[in-house]
C-alpha cells in the first residue's frame, strides 16, 4: 500500500515540477522505492535492514 501511495505522489509531483519548471529527482524516488520494497520483504523477525 505504501508503494502505491508513493507512485501516486510521484505522478502528482512530476506534474507539479513540470508546471513550475523544476527538475524532479527521479533517481531519489527510484532509490526510495527500492528501499521500501526491500524493507517490505524482510522477515517479520528481522533485526537488521541490510
Amino acid at each position: 500500500m505504501v508503494v502505491v501511495r508513493c507512485e501516486l505522489f510521484r505522478t502528482l509531483a512530476e506534474d507539479v515540477a513540470d508546471t513550475l519548471l523544476f527538475t524532479y529527482p527521479i533517481d531519489d524516488v527510484e532509490n526510495m522505492t527500492k528501499f521500501l520494497k526491500h524493507v517490505r520483504n524482510l522477515p517479520s523477525d528481522a533485526k537488521e535492514i541490510f
